[in-house]
Order: structure tokens, then C-alpha cells, then sequence
């Protein structure tokens, strides 16, 4: 092999190894500018802030409906009235008074069909006043004690009947004693006990409109 071609053959290697050189250091540059994120581009917005008015809801919360009373699925309290000749409003009267002082409801409605086939306004010959025919001789004891001014107001003559047959509840447990005192006063129906008495026509009376109550 003469020197030209030796120094060809050097030269041709000398380019080849710059040729790869070149072309790796090439593709490692361009794979690095690829690899690099783009920078965010920042919107405008297309709204405004209103100024804060306290008094007005968002529309999303003024289209909210009102909760409903019970849960779902939660069966709906139904309040039974009797059928007797008493409004709701005055018969819940009687239940909340009836709650307060421990007595039945059903022995104060049947006491006031038996005694004044529930007239609020009449008064017996013998001073017997309103629904509960409260006697005048329990008059002025009962306007100390509840201060009840006027005997044929409905709700104060509920109350004094009530009232009166509580007492009796906490004497005796037996309806038919109950219903004695309060027609014929304790020391009356005592008597009668003394004889051997415990019921009469009235207190069967009783008995029998409290069994043949119902419901509206």
C-alpha cells in the first residue's frame, strides 16, 4: 500500500467518524427542544363580580324547595276526633287539659253528654252551669283556685269539670266511683257506698257512652 492511498483511506475515516458524530449530537439537541412543555396561555375571563348584596340568594339556593315536615318514608301523625257535637278545636281542648290533669278524655266527653247533652249555655233548676253542669256551690272554691270568672265559658268550664274530676282520680280508681262523686259530690256517693251502692242509672249511663264512642 503506497502513502496516497493510506491517506486516503485515514481521511475517508476522519469524515465518516465526524459524520456520526454530528448526527447524534443533532438528534439529542432536537429531542431535548421537543421534551420541553409549552408555557400555559392565560384566558380572559367573560364575566364580572356584582357587588356583595346580603339581601339576595344565590339562584341556586332560592330555588331550593322547604323541607319537608316528616322524613320520607315516615308515616303522617293523623289526629282522631269523636264523633260528638264538638269542634276539633274544642275537643283538642279537652285533650290537652285531659294530659295535663292525668284524666280521661273519654270519661269527660261521656260526663258532658250525660249532663248537658253538650250545651254550653244551660243551667240546671238546681245551679248547674255549662257543658259540665259545675255546681254553683263549687262556685267561688273553684274561682280561687283557677280563677275562672265566668261558669258558661267553654274552656273555663272544662277546666273546673277536669279539674274536679282529677281529685277524684286520686281517690278512687274505679270509673263508677269517680262518676258518683262528681254527680252526687263525695259525701253523697259515700252514703251511698255506706249502703251498698257502687252503681246507679247514671254511672251505667256512663259506662255506656264511653263504649259507644267512636271516631268521625
Amino acid at each position: 500500500m503506497n502513502i496516497n492511498t493510506a491517506y486516503n483511506i485515514s481521511l475517508g475515516c476522519i469524515l465518516l467518524i465526524f459524520f456520526l458524530v454530528s448526527y447524534f449530537l443533532g438528534s439529542f439537541l432536537y429531542a431535548s427542544e421537543k421534551d420541553e412543555l409549552p408555557k400555559p396561555v392565560e384566558k380572559e375571563t367573560g364575566f364580572t363580580v356584582a357587588p356583595y348584596n346580603p339581601d339576595k340568594q344565590p339562584d341556586s339556593l332560592q330555588h331550593i324547595p322547604e323541607p319537608k315536615q316528616t322524613e320520607a318514608g315516615s308515616p303522617a301523625v293523623v289526629k282522631r276526633y269523636y264523633d260528638i257535637p264538638l269542634t276539633d278545636e274544642k275537643q283538642d281542648y279537652v285533650f290537652d287539659m285531659c294530659e295535663k290533669y292525668g284524666v280521661s278524655c273519654e270519661l269527660v266527653f261521656a260526663i258532658m253528654g250525660a249532663e248537658s247533652i253538650y250545651s254550653e249555655v244551660q243551667i240546671s233548676k238546681d245551679g248547674d252551669y255549662g257543658i259540665m253542669q259545675i255546681n254553683r256551690i263549687n262556685h267561688q272554691r273553684l274561682s280561687q283556685e283557677l280563677g275562672v270568672s265566668d261558669f258558661l265559658d267553654y274552656k273555663q268550664n272544662v277546666l273546673c269539670g277536669i279539674y274536679m274530676l282529677s281529685d277524684y282520680y286520686n281517690r278512687y280508681t274505679d270509673f263508677n266511683k269517680i262518676a258518683m262523686c262528681y254527680r252526687y259530690g263525695e259525701t253523697g256517693a259515700k252514703k251511698m257506698w255506706d249502703q251498698g251502692i257502687y252503681e246507679t242509672d247514671y254511672t251505667r249511663q256512663i259506662v255506656r257512652s264511653i263504649a259507644m264512642l267512636k271516631y268521625r
